[in-house]
């Protein structure tokens, strides 16, 4: 039976989530939680079993680490948007950054939503469905305009130093 692309689906034709994670205890915490809210969960050990599954599943979305001992992870994001196979390489994916300054690497890299840790299960829940009901056209406009956001806020936290010593008066 041919499988049809994502671009055929409808945002809110179920799929299973696949959380990719080095991690086990924070994998199994966020498959808990998205399982409690209905959503078909599976537990990937490694970026090879999570690609292998984006081309055996019908995937809503791939959560995948970023930063920390995840850092080479990132590689994962850029197998999937690389790959040859629409199927695999439009796969929605939400990264989990250890950091504010990870958010713009995040959309940079192709992400389609990015969690700060620590995060609670409601931003967790509300991400997946922010993504989840995306539609397709507008995933991309939607990620350069994080990205810009995301820069300029890089930006305007950076305090300047001073130049001189302190004025007393």
């Amino acid at each position: 039976m041919p499988r049809r692309p994502p671009t055929d689906r409808g945002a809110d034709e179920a799929g299973t989530i696949l959380v990719a994670s080095d991690n086990p205890a924070a994998a199994e915490v966020i498959a808990r939680v998205l399982e409690e809210q209905g959503h078909a969960v599976k537990r990937m050990e490694s970026d090879e079993q999570t690609l292998a599954a984006l081309d055996e599943t019908t995937t809503a979305v791939v959560i995948s680490g970023l930063g920390g001992e995840e850092a080479a992870r990132s590689g994962l994001l850029g197998a999937i948007r690389e790959n040859a196979d629409a199927r695999v390489g439009l796969a929605r994916v939400v990264l989990v950054a250890d950091g504010e300054a990870d958010r713009a690497t995040g959309w940079d890299l192709g992400a389609d939503g990015v969690l700060i840790r620590p995060f609670h299960a409601v931003e967790l829940i509300a991400e997946v469905g922010e993504v989840l009901a995306r539609p397709d056209e507008e995933r991309v406009p939607y990620r350069h305009e994080q990205l810009r956001a995301a820069r300029r806020a890089d930006t305007d936290s950076e305090t300047p130093w001073p130049v001189g010593p302190a004025d007393d008066d």
